[in-house]
């Protein structure tokens, strides 16, 4: 089809493979689905060569199909300068140092005061002017900008002023009140700065992507209830060519628990190593492991000591994600735990769809009615516990266990089928729906 006869859509993420993680996989399934449904697909992104990220996938990078044209362009960031002079790119921004040195609390302050909305801006004034380039050649009629980093947003907001486009703002997580900003020594004005870009992004765009209900209801309040038909729920969802249910279930040979992801030290899951060390201590016919995929702090090690789990415990580093899918439909229960921070229920790991898909108990560690929570009951597929409720998770789990020992298996049953609107094909259809409704609009 030529390209003048196409919907034509470009989408501006700084994070694009070898770059890793949801928020990548889920833009590389999105435009998997509109580019085989004729959508003619253009990525703005920045030089790999010259970006920092925190983790890389090579395997994501084959997984783009080539009728998806891809544009990287130079950039400029502090955390160059932060590599050489301190070390490392921490996981969370500035902020995974627990206890951070004088250095890194300088370089805290420096990037919560004078780099607005984060470091990554310094991307956006060769996004911007390429941009400009791709809309004219290419006849662009939307625009999508993804963030983190929420400068993304502000190479949106000069376009929608200066181009004839409709323009989509997706924030796969929050803004000015994700959890460690409070980490950055903030003084008023820069607070203040923030959350004014924040809101004019949310004012301005056409329509915006809230990864889940609580960021839709937090938005809402933004724009004092105004325009919240624009405001669309878009979760992390899930790969269904990746994930999917164990039709048949097997004889397990044993009771594995299996996390998937980060975990730095304000995680705090001591009450579930603590339950778990009991757990082995009063079934000692059972074969427990609990398995970790990723990375994590060294005091989990510390935990898994204390507790005696030693020889119940397997880590395999980080994987390429397409191999998490066997990892999690060999396990028994799925573990999920939320960073212990104030409104740590608004958190919502993009694990816990894949986790809902392949139709294991998830427990889940977190905040009362949190989104977790709700996703769980939604679609039952486990249970929530806040870290007071030791009585509550040693119970759940011993329950596990009994069924286990009858079973060697304790998988859900495929009658709830509400996970599946979570898939990113269906979603991906979902969004297209609202994506074309505004191209057609008289711009």
């Amino acid at each position: 089809m030529d390209d003048s006869l196409q919907p034509s859509v470009l989408v501006i993420n700084y994070y694009w493979p070898p770059a890793g993680g949801p928020a990548v996989q889920r833009w590389v399934d999105i435009l998997k689905n509109w580019s085989a449904s004729g959508v003619s697909c253009f990525v703005l992104t920045v030089d790999a060569a010259k970006a920092t990220y925190q983790v890389i996938d090579t395997s994501l990078e084959e997984q783009v199909p080539e009728n998806i044209r891809v544009i990287r362009t130079d950039t400029w960031s502090i955390f160059s300068v932060y590599k050489q002079y301190v070390g490392s790119i921490p996981a969370n921004a500035f902020v995974d140092e627990r206890h951070p040195s004088l250095k890194q609390k300088i370089a805290r302050f420096i990037r919560g005061n004078f780099f607005i909305p984060d470091p990554r801006r310094g991307w956006n004034k060769y996004a911007y002017k390429k941009a400009v380039e791709i809309i004219s050649r290419h006849a662009i009629q939307a625009v999508i900008t993804a963030g983190p980093p929420h400068s993304t947003h502000l190479i949106g907001l000069k376009l929608k002023k200066k181009q004839n486009i409709k323009w989509i703002a997706d924030f796969h997580d929050y803004w000015s009140t994700i959890f460690y900003l409070k980490d950055f020594y903030r003084l008023p004005p820069a607070r203040w700065i923030d959350t004014c870009y924040e809101k004019k992004v949310l004012k301005q765009a056409d329509l915006v992507l809230a990864h889940c209900q609580y960021a839709r209801n937090l938005y809402i309040e933004r724009l004092n209830s105004k325009d919240q038909q624009k405001i669309l729920v878009h979760a992390m969802g899930y790969d269904e060519t990746l994930f999917q249910p164990v039709q048949l279930p097997l004889k397990q040979s044993a009771f594995i628990i299996t996390y998937s992801g980060m975990m730095p030290e304000n995680y705090e899951p001591d009450v579930f190593f603590k339950v778990l060390g009991k757990m082995v201590r009063d079934f000692p016919d059972v074969p427990v492991k609990i398995r970790f995929i990723g990375l994590f702090s060294p005091r989990i090690k510390m935990l898994i000591e204390q507790h005696n789990l030693e020889n119940h415990w397997e880590e395999t580093g980080y994987i390429v994600h397409s191999r998490i899918p066997g990892y999690l439909n060999e396990s028994s229960v799925l573990l999920l735990i939320n960073p212990n921070v104030k409104d740590e229920k608004m958190i919502v790991p993009g694990k816990i769809y894949e986790y809902l898909a392949v139709r294991k108990p998830v427990i889940s560690i977190s905040g009362k009615d949190s989104e977790n929570e709700s996703l769980l009951r939604l679609c039952d597929a486990g249970k929530n516990f806040q870290r007071d409720d030791e009585d509550g998770l040693y119970n759940y789990l011993a329950g596990l266990i009994v069924q286990w020992k009858s079973s060697r298996n304790v998988d859900l049953t495929h009658d709830n089928k509400n996970y599946l609107k979570f898939s990113r094909r269906y979603e991906a259809i979902h969004l297209w729906k609202k994506v074309s409704n505004l191209m057609e609009e008289q711009v």
